[in-house]
């Protein structure tokens, strides 16, 4: 049954010619002079459908020979119990098997005490209904998207590792790198792959990562690619996206409808090419696309995303063609994808476009919205937008205690006026299912364990960009990035700013 649809204002007819802010003649025409300087693992995205109905045999009814026939049914009970029992069974299996067991997939063994998201824990832990058997195997979550359903990593079973970095933004200096290291200047073709060499490993290394794409990938046909302050990226950045190896991207930001609603529609059919290796969320084509619940699995977790946006730049939402381009946060609307989410999903992690920019404080808008997203019951709430780090804390919710990351800066931007944007961080943690007992007590299926934050540096030097771990960085390094100059100590300048912002109550890996 298809959810209940969100209340909607009545909105007006929007005038399509005010798409794209400026003229193309004033700031999105492209600088002619341009600057000239001399194994991801695979993962299988599943549409997970209800596709199939029961089916039964008809009995004949008696004849002339009825008393015959009933004195052959002690011959026939053995028969009976048989296919009684087979019966039974295919329900206990069709059960299993539409909640997310896998009968086919590789057995992992776990010792007796160990807790893992299985169907019969997922559905005592929230009272979800486990369907009777159906004709064919499926996995329950009508409409549901899943990506990598039933992959396992050496985390083992029951085990997510997770790690999330904030804005991706493309400003026009950076473009100009990634036009020269495509090959020929001017060429319209742009690699954006080695702005990413420095911390691949790291992205790689967890099961599930998490990336904001700020900028729109809007295709070149109406004003070009270009920069701040009407963005439009190179659909490129998509592979570089998938290459450096993060599962899921926002698509949803402030600049969403920078260059107008077709270059949204083109973003969208580039994400949805790389739909088998990563998740695009927050942007869709229609509203039924915008209900179906998102999730990635990995070793039996399965985990929802949704993301929300503050606004759109130079617009009120009811002058905004609909709300699934660019999806804005609503609480009521918030509050119903949320309790859809958790009905399929053992955690929800929601990602927030929000906070007032160059501000390392949360503003009371955040903070209010933390605490609506906790009562909602979402367990993990990661935010970007400030373009400089913002703290961390746990809040306490009406079901429990929910992990608010404000804000994690530009994991890339290349800002040179800008140090405190050239400083990130990445959030890691590791999402761990709790026992059946432990579930129905404290209403979440997971904990959320060893969390940490990771300051990033971008590093700009001779003509090449790419972002660091500051943990592999070195104070020689932090001297010669043209995007620190001025300061007089950077590194120190870093880890003290680090710090301050994230404080002594999370681990800081430096």
């Amino acid at each position: 049954m298809r959810p209940t649809p969100r209340k909607r204002r009545q909105q007006q007819h929007v005038n399509r010619s005010r798409y794209g802010y400026p003229t193309v003649g004033e700031r999105l025409a492209k600088n002619a002079d341009r600057m000239r300087f001399g194994k991801r693992r695979s993962v299988i995205g599943t549409q997970i459908q209800h596709n199939a109905s029961l089916g039964y045999i008809g009995r004949g009814r008696g004849g002339a020979r009825r008393r015959a026939a009933r004195a052959n049914v002690l011959h026939a009970l053995p028969a009976v119990v048989a296919v009684a029992v087979a019966a039974l069974g295919l329900w206990g299996v069709g059960s299993l098997v539409q909640s997310g067991f896998d009968p086919f997939a590789s057995a992992s063994v776990a010792s007796p005490d160990a807790s893992s998201c299985t169907a019969v824990e997922r559905a005592a832990a929230r009272g979800i209904d486990v369907p009777p058997v159906q004709a064919s195997i499926q996995v329950t979550s009508p409409g549901a998207v899943v990506l990598g359903a039933g992959s396992a990593t050496s985390s083992g079973e029951g085990h997510v590792t997770f790690s999330a970095v904030g804005d991706n933004i493309a400003n026009e200096n950076l473009l100009e790198l990634a036009d020269v290291a495509a090959g020929e200047v001017g060429d319209d073709q742009y690699d954006f792959n080695a702005f990413y060499d420095g911390i691949r490993d790291a992205v790689q290394s967890y099961d599930i990562s998490f990336i904001n794409q700020e900028t729109t990938l809007g295709g070149p046909d109406r004003y070009g690619y270009n920069g701040y302050p009407s963005f439009n990226t190179p659909d490129s950045m998509a592979d570089a996206i998938v290459g450096a190896g993060w599962d899921v991207v926002s698509i949803n930001s402030n600049h969403t409808y920078d260059t107008g609603e077709p270059a949204v529609q083109h973003s969208l059919g580039v994400w949805g090419a790389k739909a088998n290796d990563v998740m695009a969320i927050g942007s869709f084509a229609n509203e039924d696309e915008r209900d179906r619940v998102r999730m990635v699995e990995r070793n039996g977790v399965r985990i929802a995303f949704l993301s929300y946006s503050y606004g759109q730049n130079g617009y009120d939402q009811d002058e905004l063609p609909n709300d699934y381009y660019a999806v804005p946060y609503v609480q009521e609307d918030m509050q119903a994808d949320v309790a859809r989410a958790r009905k399929v999903a053992d955690a929800v992690v929601v990602y927030m476009h929000w906070g007032t920019e160059y501000e390392h404080d949360p503003d009371e808008t955040q903070r209010a919205w933390a605490q609506e997203l906790a009562d909602a019951g979402v367990d993990l709430v990661i935010g970007s937008h400030a373009h400089v780090i913002q703290p961390m804390e746990w809040v306490e919710g009406a079901g429990g205690k929910t992990l608010v990351v404000y804000g994690l800066g530009d994991v890339w931007s290349g800002y040179h006026d800008k140090p405190e944007c050239i400083l990130s961080g990445m959030f890691t943690c590791e999402f761990v299912c709790k026992s059946e007992k432990d579930a129905k007590e404290e209403g979440r299926a997971v904990s959320i364990e060893n969390v940490a934050w990771h300051p990033l540096v971008e590093h700009w030097e001779d003509g090449a960009d790419t972002v660091y771990p500051l943990s592999d960085y070195t104070e020689k390094q932090a001297s010669a990035n043209e995007l620190l100059a001025g300061l007089d100590d950077p590194y120190a300048w870093m880890q003290d700013l680090t710090r301050q912002v994230i404080g002594e109550d999370f681990t800081v890996v430096m």
